[in-house]
């Protein structure tokens, strides 16, 4: 009966959306690593180290998450909820202090998720990618503050064992 306890308890735990106040990181090897869950971006005190996406220039701070594409790429997703500054999210397929590539998914609108739909070219199962959570360049280098970002990546049980 304990056993069966544990378990229940721990489905529930399991199914319960997660929350996470965790900041993104401020340099490509600081980028961190982004879960199904929702999370809570601030730029406030971050560097502007990402100066650029492509031809979008990127005058205002910058945070960085980071994932690895599942087996179906096309459940990825990433919307903006709640956002205290003009907010920009930038899908990029590499990371490199200072410019980076043009975005392959991009969203600047609260409730627009970046997704399948509108991810080109589609993510690659197995690939890493990271996003960027910056300023819009209209809003210049005041554009910064907090932004919540409902995510999802869901990840595959790589090995399971019992001791």
């Amino acid at each position: 009966m304990k056993k069966l306890s544990a378990l229940i308890a721990l489905s529930l735990f399991a199914a319960a959306p997660m929350a996470f106040a965790q900041n993104g990181g401020t340099s490509c090897a600081g980028a961190v690593t982004i879960a199904t869950g929702q999370y809570d971006a601030d730029t406030t005190a971050a560097p502007n180290w990402m100066g650029s996406f492509g031809p979008l220039v990127s005058p205002s701070n910058d945070v960085v998450y980071t994932f690895v594409a599942p087996a179906d790429p096309s459940v990825v997703s990433f919307a903006a909820t709640a956002s205290s500054y003009q907010f920009a999210l930038y899908l990029i397929p590499s990371c490199a202090s200072g410019a980076e590539p043009t975005p392959i998914g991009a969203t600047a609108t609260l409730n627009a998720p970046i997704n399948s739909s509108n991810i080109s070219p589609a993510l690659v199962a197995g690939n890493t990618y990271f996003l960027a959570v910056t300023g819009t360049a209209a809003g210049g280098a005041g554009a910064n503050g907090t932004t919540t970002i409902n995510a999802t990546t869901p990840v595959s049980l790589q090995s399971f064992e019992i001791d």
